[in-house]
């Protein structure tokens, strides 16, 4: 990044060209069934339960991230994030979580929770998505133990593989069961268009002991 000076702005309706290559880094940086179409992308960027923040440097939108902001729970879905090839590897990414962190802390939300691709299904990018894992470690993430999380998403077939990770308000290992219940119906609701009662959310919670154990 020498030479480039690096900023965050958050993404609002009406600014095309911000948009444009923030959705050209968002259509390439995710997997195809992860995807929501433009048009739904550009109603949440009109819904004030959704943060769009982007890095920018003198090359442009060089990242971003997708927050929905859980309404009436102190928590936050880190929903999407990605860094542009280019950029990869220099910090960006860091730095980039560590003010997500800071921003939700601020708003009162000190949960972060996030979604990430599972080693349990035994892929072939299964070193990739250790990588990954790893970094959120780094920036104090933790897992939640026995949660195979499962991912709300439309279309056939069945969902990858994800656990889901929380960046917690201080050190510690565990959480209430009864709190991890209504904050996956508030993202299941809020994000993903699903019911409360959605069955998935049951099924999740079957074998999670109370407490919830952060390993």
């Amino acid at each position: 990044m020498e030479g480039s000076a690096e900023g965050y702005q958050r993404l609002l309706p009406g600014q095309g060209r911000l948009f444009e290559e923030f959705f050209a880094l968002y259509s390439g940086s995710m997997p195809q069934r992860e995807l929501k179409a433009r048009d739904q992308i550009e109603a949440m960027l009109h819904r004030p339960d959704y943060e769009f923040l982007l890095v920018t440097s003198d090359r442009g939108v060089i990242g971003y991230s997708v927050s929905y902001l859980a309404e009436g729970e102190p928590c936050s879905l880190l929903e999407y994030m990605a860094i542009h090839g280019a950029s990869q590897s220099t910090g960006v990414g860091g730095r980039l979580l560590a003010k997500l962190i800071e921003r939700a802390e601020a708003r009162g939300s000190p949960w972060m929770l996030m979604e990430v691709a599972s080693e349990r299904d035994g892929a072939q990018d299964g070193p990739a998505r250790s990588r990954r894992e790893q970094f959120y470690r780094r920036h104090g993430c933790l897992r939640i133990d026995a949660l195979a999380y499962l991912l709300p998403l439309p279309g056939d077939g069945p969902p990858p593989a994800m656990d889901l990770l929380v960046h917690p308000p201080e050190a510690g290992g565990v959480m209430r069961k009864a709190d991890l219940r209504r904050w996956l119906e508030a993202l299941f609701v809020g994000a993903y268009g699903c019911r409360s009662d959605d069955r998935r959310i049951a099924e999740m919670l079957a074998s999670v002991e109370d407490p919830v154990v952060l390993v």
